[in-house]
């Protein structure tokens, strides 16, 4: 039986109300890759493949939706995607100078993917692995953040409090594992919000009898507040291959 997978539904809300990737995170990956393949691992719409696109580094998309490789494509003609996992990367080994996972990595089965991401890898190529993450102790956010927790009790963001560069050492793949953190503010309406909230899968999980009200409980909210833009911390885990 094939495993739905929770964005093959959202994709157009995805790619347009998901936030962008910080331009000096972009610009220190693009040093990284030294004019050598760049492989997006989950790519989904092409948020973070794009703008290396748009700087001329050779870029292949990775994604197993064809949902949402038909929104990046319809956003960003000059992808070029396969329909693959990052398990089984359809590439050469040492094919790559970079392979990068953007708001991803934790979907992935990590020792399988580490080891596929050094296989493709040239001697002494990078890992980047990263997530927006946002801002709640900014008033925005931190209603978002408490309404999902009311209306979808059940959901743990685990994952936000991982340090991705353990899992990466404990690989034994990589070596020279640094972290670095990059900061933004994406400009919102309370509209932005709603359709953000309709690209998470931890909302959409809340079902159709739920939603109308988080919804309902969200516009009301966040028209009280003074400010609802939403400040983002990027934080990027990245490493040198061994092999």
């Amino acid at each position: 039986m094939t495993r739905l997978n929770p964005f093959d539904g959202c994709s157009e809300n995805y790619c347009r109300f998901r936030p962008d990737y910080p331009v000096d995170l972009i610009d220190f990956v693009c040093t990284l890759s030294n004019h050598s393949l760049l492989i997006d691992a989950g790519a989904g719409t092409g948020k973070a493949s794009a703008p290396f696109v748009d700087r001329g580094v050779r870029v292949l998309s990775v994604e197993p939706s064809l949902a949402m490789i038909r929104q990046g494509l319809r956003s960003y003609p000059r992808l070029r995607y396969v329909c693959s996992t990052a398990e089984e990367l359809p590439v050469a080994s040492g094919a790559a100078g970079v392979v990068i996972s953007a708001q991803a990595f934790h979907w992935f089965d990590a020792p399988r993917a580490l080891a596929e991401f050094a296989r493709v890898l040239k001697r002494g190529g990078s890992v980047c692995l990263f997530w927006n993450t946002r801002g709640l102790e900014h008033a925005a956010p931190k209603l978002f953040d408490r309404l999902i927790h009311k209306w979808n009790p059940g959901h743990d963001p685990g994952y936000r409090r991982k340090d991705w560069g353990e899992r990466i050492q404990e690989s034994g793949q990589f070596e020279a594992v640094n972290h670095r953190t990059f900061t933004q503010v994406t400009p919102m309406s309370i509209d932005d919000w709603i359709g953000l909230s309709r690209s998470i899968s931890y909302v959409q999980s809340m079902g159709a009898r739920k939603l109308p009200g988080f919804e309902r409980e969200l516009r009301e909210g966040l028209a009280g507040l003074q400010s609802i833009d939403c400040p983002y911390r990027t934080e990027l885990w990245s490493a040198t291959s061994r092999s």
